[in-house]
């Protein structure tokens, strides 16, 4: 079996960590092509700047197109691994003209609610969504709720599996962590990822002077490029907040290996999102066993119910009582990690790989 995989690459972005941990464990199963994408918000509305419609980003698209209408020749299955960008909408006006290999898309996210406010992005997600439903012999999903969404959009078949946590995480020091961020002798509460405005930082910098003096807040992430103005703006104000207390540290963009020390340097992550379809980072923290926090979402509840590795707060009190008994209680630190590493043997990336060829299987069988 031979399958293409479309995904972003090289370039600092979620999916690319994500498709190089998937690879690395197909490889051992079936023959993979990478069709790297190094711009992938090129054309992208939510996203677009003068800097990002370059000539370069032009001739590596153009390249990108090409090579897909190539590797659908040459492959079993084309698999896109789609954030729902215009960009990957034209790959699948390109390779619908060819109709050798047969076609899977993992969808990484949605339209949110606040996007639906906006008409004109409203039209432009729904065509994203349509390309996708029309162009796939079979849509993969990290979260069960969207099964029914897209088999509601006319998706042809619809598969969850889960998000997947690292096989093989580099644990790291504690305190050799800490040390190595400037934060030696802290506790250490992290928000990890990219900054954005979904996640909901004025609520636990709210809660933080509630907390002991030494406990500081980790922004484990920087600022997406290209990035929307709302983004920009929850940059600048979380760095303000550094500037002025020394109770907040902005790590900006992590490397691999960066993103092992601010993890293991954490004592607790956080997750106070507004919304969530699925996160990357609560894998990465389940993954490195850090006790961990999140909203009162479907997703994180889910995560709660089937495996008790989580805790679950709705507002900012419930998180502030709930940090504070995980910086004090030791038993309540204790079954998570316990119950974090039941959830790491279901869903790390080597153990579902078998979902993956069941699913290349399947499109291949009809």
């Amino acid at each position: 079996m031979r399958v293409a995989i479309i995904t972003d690459w090289e370039c600092p972005s979620g999916i690319y960590s994500f498709s190089k941990s998937l690879i690395e464990q197909l490889n051992s199963r079936i023959e993979t092509t990478i069709v790297g994408v190094r711009c992938p918000h090129f054309l992208d509305p939510i996203y677009y700047s003068r800097d990002n419609f370059s000539l370069n980003n032009l001739i590596q698209f153009l390249s990108v197109i090409n090579q897909t209408r190539s590797a659908k020749k040459q492959s079993d299955i084309v698999h896109l691994q789609e954030p729902m960008w215009t960009f990957s909408s034209l790959i699948y006006l390109q390779i619908s003209l060819v109709k050798k290999a047969k076609v899977v898309t993992t969808v990484h996210e949605v339209y949110q609610d606040n996007e639906k406010k906006n008409w004109l992005l409203k039209v432009y997600r729904t065509f994203c969504e349509k390309m996708i439903t029309t162009c796939s012999d079979a849509i993969i999903v990290h979260n069960p709720d969207l099964v029914k969404y897209f088999h509601e959009k006319g998706a042809k078949s619809v598969f969850f599996i889960p998000h997947g946590a690292p096989s093989n995480p580099i644990l790291l020091d504690k305190d050799e962590s800490k040390r190595k961020l400037g934060l030696e002798g802290k506790k250490v509460i992290t928000i990890f990822g990219f900054i954005n405005p979904r996640k909901d930082y004025d609520m636990i910098l709210q809660v933080l002077p509630e907390l002991d003096n030494d406990v500081v807040l980790l922004i484990a992430g920087g600022l997406f490029e290209p990035c929307s103005k709302e983004q920009k703006i929850c940059y600048e104000r979380l760095i303000h907040e550094e500037n002025t207390t020394e109770r907040v540290k902005v790590t900006g963009y992590l490397d691999e290996a960066d993103i092992a020390t601010a993890i293991c340097a954490s004592d607790i992550m956080l997750f106070p999102y507004r919304h969530e379809v699925q996160s990357g980072a609560l894998n990465l923290a389940l993954a490195y066993k850090i006790p961990s926090i999140a909203s009162d979402l479907p997703y994180f509840r889910e995560i709660k119910k089937k495996y008790d590795c989580i805790e679950i707060a709705e507002n900012a009190g419930e998180f502030l009582e709930k940090i504070r008994t995980l910086l004090t209680v030791q038993s309540c630190v204790d079954r998570l990690i316990t119950n974090s590493q039941k959830y790491w043997q279901n869903n790390n990336l080597e153990s579902l790989t078998d979902k993956y060829i069941h699913v290349y299987n399947t499109v291949l069988e009809r």
